[in-house]
């Protein structure tokens, strides 16, 4: 049975804004929650400032993870989009997956609409995970 994992159109209307203010370059952010279910967004700096990858500033990066604490959640999510790419992680993406627990989102472009997928990537593979958007 796959996993299911619950996201509210809230947060990914949030998501979406942000992306869209940074493309052409590649986005990132965090999600927090419990239960399978996103609940908090936080949007993080890519200190590369480029269309073709992203690293997260890791002192936001370390902010957002507090914060995940202070509220009683967990890091469930890892968002970046690929603005000009694939909707699969790429090579640099399945090698930098440094959190196996969480779930991988990838937001691409379908015309001018964003879409996304998410994958679990560990040991050099990854798998689609079943996101439920929810109100």
């Amino acid at each position: 049975m796959t996993e299911q994992y619950y996201l509210p159109n809230a947060l990914l209307t949030r998501i979406v804004f942000h992306l869209q203010n940074f493309a052409p370059e590649e986005a990132c952010g965090l999600l927090g929650g419990t239960q399978n279910t996103f609940q908090t967004w936080i949007p993080i700096r890519n200190t590369l400032a480029s269309p073709n990858r992203y690293r997260m500033d890791a002192s936001q990066q370390l902010s957002a993870f507090l914060q995940f604490e202070r509220n009683g959640q967990e890091l469930l999510g890892i968002v970046h989009s690929h603005p000009n790419a694939l909707d699969t992680p790429s090579q640099t993406d399945i090698e930098e997956a440094y959190y196996p627990e969480a779930v991988y989102f990838i937001f691409y472009r379908h015309g001018e609409e964003w879409q996304f997928k998410a994958y679990r990537i560990q040991k050099n593979r990854y798998d689609p995970v079943e996101i439920q958007l929810i109100e």
